[in-house]
């Protein structure tokens, strides 16, 4: 709850001021601009509320180096493991940042367009998806079983699926390797989380 306490002070300054704003206008022009006075500055300072707390799940997040997003899409494991690479892409959303998970632990946070590489151990994994924040509310997070081997590169896709009532975050399983060498050249590359 607390982390609304910004976007909620933000809302209530930017309808203040606006309001300030339009009454002075309107005191100046000796005329009467009726309910606008009242009714605009409530309804940007709600949205100014509501972009802002769609925006208070994301998190700072360090980027990776050229050489090493060069380095991570040769799509070569470290020794004995095997590895995730999860990338998001997408215009809906894009500024809100997806928690991605594997095995119920957040690993890394994606705002579109990105990508992050994860190593993990051969065997089963969960790898989930969802946003933080009021974006969290409104989207269903996304779910999927994924089997690893030891030595392999395992590619998803992280994308919003629009729904009547909420959105859905899917995860897409991509085997076109080359393909997404291509697609993530130049895009920022996100480093795991601790």
């Amino acid at each position: 709850m607390q982390k609304y306490v910004w976007p909620l002070i933000w809302g209530f300054a930017v309808a203040f001021v606006l309001g300030l704003g339009l009454s002075a206008l309107d005191r100046a022009a000796g005329g009467d601009l009726g309910p606008t006075k009242l009714w605009t500055p409530a309804f940007l300072g709600f949205i100014t509320f509501f972009i802002l707390a769609n925006l208070a799940g994301n998190r700072k997040v360090a980027a990776a180096s050229a050489a090493e997003r060069d380095q991570a899409l040769s799509l070569t494991p470290p020794a004995g493991q095997g590895q995730l690479l999860i990338y998001r892409e997408g215009f809906v959303g894009k500024a809100a940042g997806m928690n991605v998970t594997v095995d119920g632990v957040v690993r890394a946070q994606l705002k579109s367009p990105r990508f992050v590489v994860l190593p993990v151990s051969p065997g089963s994994h969960r790898v989930g998806a969802g946003f933080g924040g009021l974006a969290g509310a409104q989207n269903n997070a996304g779910d999927e079983a994924v089997q690893v081997g030891g030595g392999q590169t395992v590619v998803m896709r992280a994308s919003l699926s629009m729904g009547m009532l909420k959105n859905t975050v899917r995860l897409e399983r991509i085997d076109d390797h080359e393909g997404v060498r291509r697609k993530l050249a130049n895009v920022t590359m996100v480093k795991p989380e601790a």
